[in-house]
């Protein structure tokens, strides 16, 4: 309520690791913003996809998401990008453990990019109601959600609500939970035609945020 009628301003939040120049400690044992390897920069369509490739980066980066020391995870996960430039968990990882926003949405952007790449607009097209189920089609979905989260803390919202949205079209079962800041995102914007839409599809759970989210709609209403 306090950030959705701007009573108060909300706190920016960080995440404790930047893979940039500006880390503590750790700058050498990873590559400097400033020398981008080719799997960050180069252009989607001029790199060469593999689909055992990608098999084999997403196999490594695996051991990323198991690891317990998150400079050995990211090293873990710069492999897999070596493996595949097209292994979108690869960036989702690094993403997550940026404490830079501007970086996050960078790393987002590129996961997002590549992933949609790996599964082609045919397969997206025929699956498009049905992602998340599929397995192939997670790291894709991460990478949206990643991407729409660092619009979410940035307070780009227009963006944030798009992603969401297409999220919903893709897996209208939601089981990432977009739902919940979308909601959000559309009292904030004013946009009551859209939130409508939302509450008639998931309105129903009874949950904190679709009850806490339709009380706010009502109160604006009036």
């Amino acid at each position: 309520f306090i950030h959705a009628f701007k009573t108060k301003e909300s706190d920016s939040t960080t995440l404790p690791l930047t893979l940039g120049d500006k880390s503590t400690n750790i700058t050498t044992r990873i590559p400097p913003s400033t020398e981008l390897p080719h799997y960050f920069v180069a252009p989607v369509k001029k790199l060469p996809f593999s689909e055992t490739k990608l098999n084999e980066a997403n196999e490594i980066n695996n051991q990323a998401w198991e690891e317990d020391d998150i400079i050995k995870g990211i090293k873990i996960a710069y492999q897999a990008l070596e493996a595949s430039p097209f292994c979108a968990d690869a960036l989702n990882y690094l993403s997550l453990y940026s404490k830079l926003y501007s970086e996050k949405c960078f790393l987002s952007k590129r996961a997002v990019l590549v992933g949609k790449e790996a599964l082609g607009e045919l397969y997206i097209k025929e699956n498009t109601g049905y992602f998340w189920g599929l397995l192939e089609t997670r790291p894709y979905m991460r990478a949206l959600q990643g991407l729409a989260d660092c619009y979410w803390h940035t307070e780009d919202l227009k963006p944030a609500a798009e992603i969401y949205q297409e999220m919903l079209k893709l897996n209208p079962s939601d089981n990432q939970g977009v739902r919940y800041h979308l909601g959000n995102i559309l009292i904030l914007l004013d946009r009551r035609e859209e939130l409508d839409d939302l509450l008639k599809n998931y309105g129903e759970e009874e949950s904190c945020f679709m009850l806490y989210t339709k009380a706010l709609h009502l109160y604006r209403l009036g």
